[in-house]
């Protein structure tokens, strides 16, 4: 942009130099302005215009060699704006961060309903999510067993509303493929026998990925092999939990509400002092609630963040105080914490129990 203006005023001091009668002076700005519009505005857009990734792709590599050539004269003028702000700390950072582009986005504040800012945000953040952090967990899959009969299975597939369903065959460690709900249709069409198991050939192959891996990387895996969901293993080969398309699109546009979604308030105040909070609440999400800072790469949610401080499975009522919160368990199945009840204390005691 800068280029193209320097050129067009090059061209504005070249006629002016070169054109002494006024009546000619006007005639050629007149003529290079139409020029500038034809050639600089109008023509480039027509070209480019539904081909603008291959344009990209084009010009890119001459755009690398101009930025390098320049590098020079820039570095240049750093060094000297520099010297001369050097009482006002300089320039902070000349090169465009990822922070700049975000504050390009309104505030929520100007417009409630508009959120490019927070899209924009997620957008960023989505090329370095891992799997495992938006995964449905072990616990929470929805699953069949192979060998079960089909009146169940279609009973089952009723009351979940899922319609792609996991489908095991022992334990959940051993997947056996995925059942599309809309398979089920021609069973139901024709009706089933009892004890009649399901047809083979009717599962669909299961994508396994790492739960260390990228979701950019998964969203490409999703597009080239046509499927919507894949199950996430450790490092051992044990399924720690799935994630599906939607999961992926929730990342950069929020929640998304199915028709049969019964949305589950992660965080509900009790009084001034407690919040009744989901042990699935997001770390991160916690530290903004109440304004602390745990961190840590061996667990993603503050259930494991109270299982890590306990040292061990807790039961019902066991408590820990961390930074002026006491955070104790207020409902649990079997060594699963499923809600937590945190307490803003008097005292600012950094001690945990």
């Amino acid at each position: 942009m800068i280029l193209h203006q320097s050129i067009w005023a090059l061209l504005i001091l070249i006629t002016v130099w070169t054109y002494r009668e006024v009546w000619q002076m006007i005639l050629s700005l007149l003529t290079l302005f139409i020029l500038y519009l034809a050639l600089g505005r109008v023509v480039p857009r027509i070209l480019v215009q539904e081909r603008e990734v291959l344009y990209i792709k084009i010009v890119s590599p001459v755009l690398k060699v101009l930025f390098h050539l320049v590098s020079p004269l820039r570095i240049l003028l750093e060094k000297s704006a520099n010297f001369f702000l050097r009482e006002r700390g300089g320039l902070e950072n000349p090169v465009i961060q990822e922070k700049d582009f975000i504050n390009l986005g309104p505030e929520p504040e100007e417009n409630p309903e508009v959120y490019e800012r927070e899209m924009l945000q997620n957008v960023i953040e989505f090329r370095e999510t891992l799997v495992k952090e938006i995964m449905t967990p072990r616990p929470d899959m929805f699953c069949i067993e192979e060998h079960e009969e089909a009146t169940a299975v279609i009973q089952k597939v009723r009351a979940g509303g899922y319609s792609r369903i996991p489908v095991y065959s022992g334990d959940r460690d051993h997947i056996m493929g995925i059942l599309y709900a809309k398979d089920l249709l021609p069973l139901l069409l024709k009706g089933v026998t009892s004890g009649e198991e399901l047809p083979p050939g009717l599962l669909h192959p299961a994508l396994h990925v790492p739960e260390t891996k990228r979701v950019s990387e998964l969203l490409k895996d999703f597009k080239k092999q046509n499927v919507h969901i894949a199950m996430v293993v450790d490092e051992f080969g044990g399924v720690e939990g799935l994630i599906c398309l939607e999961d992926l699109l929730e990342e950069i546009v929020g929640e998304i509400q199915d028709e049969g979604d019964v949305e589950a308030e992660m965080v509900e105040e009790v009084d001034e002092l407690t919040c009744r909070i989901s042990a699935m609440l997001p770390l991160q999400d916690f530290n903004d609630l109440f304004h602390v800072q745990i961190e840590s790469e061996d667990y993603e949610t503050i259930g494991g963040f109270v299982v890590d401080q306990l040292g061990h499975f807790p039961k019902w009522g066991e408590k820990v105080i961390y930074r002026g919160l006491e955070i104790s368990v207020y409902r649990a199945r079997g060594v699963r914490i499923l809600e937590l009840l945190v307490t803003r204390l008097e005292s600012d005691d950094e001690e945990s129990g």
